[in-house]
């Protein structure tokens, strides 16, 4: 017997819930209006992605997706295509330019041949055929996303980060196996519901948020998301020990980065990190403590600087809850006093010192595409 029963969750909270319904519907009519599902198949890539333009497809499909699967609790971002701020360039992502399927096309080929195979995913879709391995390579994000909006007759609960549907489904006591990503996951989390006849009569996106809710309240606080910090004291060391061993010339521009792949080391399964990235996070910061300035430090005397340490905000070690970005950025390292940073991993009373570094990064996180609120902030660390 679970500790939460999410049956009973769901349809406690379902009317409050409910009364979301017209904010909703009106979010994914204004999408549809604007990209028609047929449309998808010659859309210009200007209209897809362009910095700083909230109405192209991918921050609509984001931000509305935001608003109706999570409601206040946040949504983890994916890019398909990168562009950098200020530059008409635009490059798709490696994980989708070096699949089988492109190889040898131009980028803008890949892009045309992508959405079209996009529209096909979404027009075909069978919840009861669907074979995770056989559209978007791995994007988890979007897939989940355009089922939600284009096809509202499948009704799937909005989680689009694996980790967070993998956690909840394990607490739920769903099979999970190696085959399956976020989106099947989602098919399993309704099916598993709609074995509750009252629940199956309601309404799947509010549904949907209230497993946000559930996953948040009560699946997340029982797995723990402190062991991640835990994990991160010896790395943080081994980098801090060997800083001076690397160049500092990484460059600290805050983009979406693909994240890393498991590594093997030592017989353990680790995100390997860039030692030049840390080590020029501490040159932005110039070398001073990020909690305070002023905070007493001293010369290392390998390089003649002051002394601080680099501490990944967002613990490396969560690299598999946010597919969608690398946690080993700039933008996620900040640069510590001694002092403060044993604060972060062994003491007591820290959310103030942490709420003053994430009200200080949360722009250049999400910049990164890292968008995580303070509370998901803290549950790594208390």
């Amino acid at each position: 017997m679970q500790e939460a029963n999410v049956f009973d969750y769901i349809k406690t909270h379902y009317s409050s819930g409910a009364n979301d319904l017209g904010i909703i519907r009106n979010e994914i009519t204004e999408m549809k209006r604007r990209f028609p599902l047929e449309s998808l198949k010659t859309l210009p890539i200007e209209d897809f992605v362009t910095v700083g333009n909230k109405y192209c497809f991918i921050n609509m499909i984001e931000n509305k997706t935001s608003s109706i699967a999570s409601g206040s609790l946040g949504f983890n971002r994916n890019r398909l295509i990168s562009q950098k701020k200020g530059s008409n360039t635009r490059e798709i992502c490696k994980f989708i330019l070096n699949n089988e399927r492109y190889k040898g096309l131009s980028e803008i080929d890949v892009y045309r041949h992508f959405m079209v195979d996009m529209y096909t995913f979404i027009k075909n879709f069978d919840e009861n055929n669907y074979d995770a391995t056989k559209f978007l390579f791995g994007s988890n994000v979007v897939k989940s996303k355009v089922i939600m909006v284009y096809r509202d007759d499948i009704g799937v609960s909005g989680f689009s980060a694996f980790g967070q549907a993998r956690d909840t489904a394990k607490y739920l006591g769903i099979p999970v196996t190696d085959k399956d990503d976020a989106l099947e996951l989602d098919i399993k989390l309704k099916k598993f519901l709609f074995t509750d006849p009252e629940i199956a009569r309601m309404n799947m996106y509010i549904v949907g948020r209230l497993i946000w809710s559930f996953y948040a309240n009560f699946v997340r606080k029982e797995t723990g998301n402190k062991k991640y910090l835990k994990i991160d004291r010896e790395d943080d060391q081994l980098i801090n020990n060997n800083i001076d061993e690397v160049s500092d010339d990484a460059s600290v521009e805050d983009t979406v980065v693909v994240p890393p792949a498991l590594v093997s080391v030592g017989g353990t399964q680790k995100y390997p990190r860039d030692p030049s990235k840390s080590k020029a996070s501490l040159r932005k910061a110039n070398y001073c403590c990020e909690v305070n300035r002023s905070h007493p430090t001293f010369i290392r005397c390998s390089n003649g600087h002051p002394y601080t340490e680099p501490h990944h905000l967002i613990p490396m070690a969560a690299q598999g809850m946010f597919p969608q970005a690398s946690l080993d950025v700039p933008a996620n390292i900040v640069s510590l006093c001694s002092n403060c940073h044993n604060h972060l991993h062994y003491g007591k009373d820290i959310r103030e010192l942490l709420l003053a570094l994430y009200n200080e990064r949360k722009e250049r996180l999400k910049k990164a595409g890292l968008d995580i609120t303070f509370d998901e902030l803290l549950s790594f660390y208390e």
